[in-house]
């Protein structure tokens, strides 16, 4: 998308320096995609064919990827973006905080609604995250 200040890292992870600037993506993506059509009568709406999932973190390590030699994120960032990818709805843009963090980090209310979906367990993540969709 053009304007994106994300940096595409994996073939599927970008990083973005901003919890505001991801959402700012996966939403103008989410638009993107309901615009272009494609020939199949299950899904006329591109959008529902993916979810996006992200979360407001630093990363632990970071080096070049073995294949494309791009910038390649280690740490809990990155696992509970994936996590939080995975339990998301497809044709969703959603986020997570720690539920143990006192002063949970949420995105711009005046640009961005955000739904609370309730806490969860996340495959591989010790603390339990609130998770939010965001429209």
């Amino acid at each position: 998308l053009i304007g994106a200040l994300g940096y595409h890292c994996q073939s599927n992870m970008l990083a973005f320096p901003d919890i505001n600037e991801a959402l700012d993506f996966g939403l103008a993506l989410m638009e993107d995609l309901k615009e272009r059509r494609i020939a199949s009568s299950y899904y006329e709406d591109l959008s529902k064919m993916i979810k996006f999932g992200c979360v407001h973190d630093t990363f632990l390590t970071m080096g070049p990827h073995k294949t494309t030699g791009r910038a390649d994120y280690y740490g809990k960032v990155v696992n509970r973006a994936a996590q939080i990818t995975a339990k998301s709805k497809m044709g969703t843009v959603n986020f997570g905080v720690p539920a143990s963090e006192d002063d949970i980090y949420l995105p711009d209310e005046d640009k961005f609604v955000c739904r609370y979906k309730g806490v969860k367990q996340l495959k591989g993540v010790q603390e339990e995250m609130n998770i939010y969709e965001v429209t």
